[in-house]
């Protein structure tokens, strides 16, 4: 199982609603799968880290954004798609502070580039220390949606 598929896992086993699911050896496998995958997800995501230089530029280009940006009637950020929308007027002297902030921390973008393509490169990676505890497909609850089954087929056995 790759790393990029461990966290993919974990997501999907943080965000299901196990309420209403029931059964010894089900909740058993659920519970011990879930702790091996938020432990492995841990440990790939420590994996990524960024150097403070990099941190303390997303800072100020967060705040040069945000004295740029479009606001809306009551003088809240327009955010579309995650990201800030800059002020017509102020488009041209935005590129500007952009352009002189991205050259001035050029080595700093770069190193942040590298570390990310390392990562991005580990999430292909096979990980070794996933142990899955599977259950039989009769040994589910009555109860179990088909999202839930979906979230959960990778410790089915019968699936």
């Amino acid at each position: 199982m790759k790393n990029v598929e461990v966290l993919g896992i974990n997501f999907a086993l943080s965000e299901l609603n196990a309420e209403g699911l029931y059964g010894v050896k089900f909740s058993h496998a659920l519970i011990k799968n879930a702790k091996t995958f938020e432990e492995e997800a841990k440990k790939i995501k420590s994996t990524l880290v960024y150097p403070e230089e990099f941190l303390v530029y997303n800072k100020e280009m967060e705040k040069t954004f945000k004295e740029h940006a479009l606001k809306d009637e009551n003088g809240e950020l327009v955010i579309t798609d995650n990201k800030y929308q800059i002020a017509p007027e102020k488009i041209e002297i935005f590129k500007e502070v952009e352009k002189e902030k991205r050259e001035a921390n050029s080595e700093v973008l770069n190193k942040a580039k590298e570390i990310e393509d390392k990562y991005n490169d580990a999430l292909d990676n096979e990980n070794v220390n996933v142990s899955i505890v599977y259950v039989k497909l009769e040994e589910l609850p009555e109860t179990i949606t088909p999202d839930q089954m979906s979230a959960l087929s990778f410790m089915i056995e019968d699936i």
